[in-house]
């Protein structure tokens, strides 16, 4: 309820708030807490849709996590269906998607290890559950 009033009573089309005075903290904080739904990774992993409504579909593309890592995802009622993690290492990435049983780059399945991955990065993964 609080991002629907965020963006139908405090956000003009450019994206910035519009409480008089300038707020950057509407500007800026508006967006984190979206971002932060979507996609966490201070812990030493990266969590996909730690916060997102069960009814909520979509997608976002190349959001930042900690590593220097680009992680692009759709999601379909709240549930992982896809993601890509573009990173300039091939080193192993451990990845938390809530509820998934197993996720493929197509020429590997791996299980999962509560609730974890280790997946490497630049191959696109579908999401099984």
């Amino acid at each position: 309820e609080n991002i629907r009033q965020l963006f139908t009573k405090s956000t003009t089309d450019s994206m910035l708030d519009s409480h008089p005075p300038f707020q950057i903290d509407g500007n800026f904080g508006g967006a984190a807490g979206i971002a932060e739904s979507l996609l966490q990774s201070h812990e030493g992993y990266i969590t996909l849709l730690p916060a997102v409504a069960k009814n909520l579909s979509g997608s976002f593309t190349r959001l930042k996590a900690r590593g220097n890592i680009e992680v692009s995802a759709a999601f379909k009622n709240g549930k992982v269906t896809s993601f890509v993690l573009a990173a300039d290492t091939d080193n192993d990435v451990k990845v938390k998607i809530a509820g998934a049983s197993s996720v493929s780059n197509g020429s590997d399945t791996l299980s999962a290890d509560n609730g974890f991955f280790m997946v490497i990065p630049n191959k696109e993964y579908t999401v099984r559950y």
